[in-house]
């Protein structure tokens, strides 16, 4: 950009000048004649009725962001109330699951022992039960001997039948 535009040094005391000239005069003008004492009065209260309306639109401004600050507070605040309820709810939910697993498992483990004893209850039994058999076989040789059943003769069953008819 500054090769577009050479800078002399003589440009800017030039254009200070000039710009303190036009200030001067304005001032002049505004302090010096009955219409521009009139024109600084007009543009005083302008400006005065300007900066006025600007601090009440910020006045306005200010209230309406205190309020949805407020307002998005008591909804953030509400959301952490429902965060914190449904929290611990599934903490309920979760501690009622815990528990029956557990009363599941502690009725397990006695079903399990009563078992245990059962089939160790069980076991003595057979082992005495296998004994006695054992004492019984050997003492049935000894002392009876073993007698086979009868048999009934297929002619006896046909007769029966053909003598029916």
């Amino acid at each position: 950009m500054s090769d577009q535009y050479p800078h002399h040094p003589g440009d800017s005391s030039l254009s200070a000048f000039l710009s303190g000239v036009i200030i001067g005069a304005a001032l002049t003008y505004l302090f010096g004649t009955k219409s521009g004492q009139k024109l600084k009065e007009e543009l005083i209260k302008e400006a005065t009725k300007a900066l006025e309306e600007v601090g009440e639109e910020i006045e306005d401004i200010k209230e309406e962001a205190s309020k949805k600050i407020e307002e998005g507070k008591k909804e953030v605040k509400e959301k952490i109330a429902q965060g914190e309820k449904i929290f611990e709810e599934k903490i309920e939910q979760a501690k009622t699951v815990s528990d029956a697993a557990r009363a599941k498992l502690e009725a397990t483990k006695a079903e399990f022992e009563a078992a245990k004893a059962a089939f160790e209850t069980a076991r003595t039994e057979s082992e005495s039960t296998k004994e006695d058999i054992k004492d019984t076989i050997v003492e049935i040789p000894q002392s009876q001997p073993v007698q086979q059943p009868p048999q009934k003769s297929r002619r006896f069953f046909f007769r029966k039948r053909h003598s029916e008819s």
